[in-house]
């Protein structure tokens, strides 16, 4: 990264965030989302997003769901391809969409996951879930 690049180009983040069932901090802890973001477009702020959504608790304790995307951050709302899974949702594919729920100075986000995964159920049939 040079320090004269508008869009970050180079800056690599790794997260590690709490996923709860709301939007305050004090809901049920459902799991983390950890990954990587890399900033890589040299004309707009749009890093590519590399994440797991990793559940901790409930029916999906121990499964996991994988994202992968471009975020322009100047858009409103952001998709996500669901590219895989663990556990419960091993083979998923669909589409997840983000939007940030509130933000607090300095850099403290939180964000609304909506997540449409098709998976396969004990290899029977499939299942369309809205999370």
């Amino acid at each position: 990264m040079t320090s004269t690049s508008p869009t970050l180009f180079g800056l690599v983040r790794i997260i590690d965030n709490l996923l709860t069932a709301k939007p305050e901090a004090n809901s049920t802890k459902i799991g983390r989302v950890q990954g990587q973001i890399t900033f890589s477009d040299l004309e707009e702020m749009a890093p590519l997003m590399n994440f797991n959504v990793v559940f901790k608790s409930g029916i999906y304790n121990g499964s996991t769901i994988c994202l992968l995307g471009r975020n322009p951050i100047a858009d409103t709302y952001h998709e996500y391809a669901i590219v895989g899974g663990t556990g419960i949702f091993r083979m998923a594919q669909g589409y997840a969409i983000t939007s940030i729920y509130s933000y607090t100075h300095p850099g403290y986000f939180v964000l609304e996951y909506t997540l449409y995964v098709v998976y396969e159920v004990f290899g029977k049939s499939s299942k369309l879930s809205n999370m």
